[in-house]
């Protein structure tokens, strides 16, 4: 995840390419998607809230879609920690998932250190 500080989010997941992961037992693929971009805004002091979109690509069992992240997240200065919550949405391609709604197809939690050159 990178945070601008013009409002730029970026994301960028470690199964993009939807092959199974060595912790998964299962074999099942998931379905790969695009890198995420959108903005983000403080809400206080030390909390954050983000929209982020992104692509699933089609399978051959699964149509492509629009996926929207919500964002969540609270920033420890001292600490140099950011934890947060993203629920997901996902739409068909043909809607507009800025101003439509849909049922929450997941959530992630996330804690992670700030990288300081």
């Amino acid at each position: 995840m990178t945070i601008t500080r013009d409002g730029d989010y970026f994301f960028t997941g470690s199964n993009q390419s939807g092959a199974p992961s060595p912790s998964d037992q299962s074999g099942v693929s998931s379905q790969p998607y695009s890198n995420g971009q959108g903005s983000w805004k403080c809400t206080s002091d030390r909390d954050f809230t983000a929209t982020v979109l992104n692509f699933s690509y089609p399978t051959a069992t699964l149509p492509g879609a629009i996926v929207r992240s919500d964002v969540n997240a609270t920033v420890d200065p001292k600490a140099g920690i950011l934890q947060g919550k993203a629920t997901l949405r996902s739409f068909s391609l043909n809607a507009n998932p800025l101003q439509d709604n849909a049922p929450v197809a997941g959530t992630e939690t996330f804690t992670g250190p700030r990288i300081i050159p």
